[in-house]
């Protein structure tokens, strides 16, 4: 599981408010599997399992995203014309400011991941 997915989940986890019950999950197994393994993940970071079951009570899997996937403009699109479009001089100067202004944050970051 890439590392982003990991943090992101468990900051979600940790921060999100009680939700009410929601419905059933979906009886797919693939599912059902994909979910203890991000339970398994949230609970070597500190995240329990009644905190987890809470949030992810009612979740489905959406299979209207997997036809997505492959049409992402990162694939799509000719390297040149897509960093043509995305990456500018703002953007870069932009970087690099946010890369200073967080330098310590992901340092940690990378130190411990």
């Amino acid at each position: 599981m890439p590392i982003l997915t990991t943090l992101g989940l468990a900051a979600a986890l940790a921060s999100t408010p009680t939700l009410p019950a929601a419905p059933a999950a979906s009886n797919d197994p693939v599912f059902s599997r994909c979910l203890a393994g991000l339970q398994a993940t949230a609970a070597t970071q500190g995240i329990g399992a009644d905190r987890f079951n809470e949030i992810t009570t009612g979740l489905t899997p959406d299979p209207s995203v997997l036809g997505l996937l492959d049409a992402q403009p990162e694939f799509t699109t000719p390297i040149w014309d897509y960093l043509a479009a995305l990456v500018d001089r703002q953007r870069v100067d932009d970087g690099r400011t946010l890369l200073q202004q967080h330098r310590d944050l992901l340092d940690r970051v990378s130190a411990q991941y």
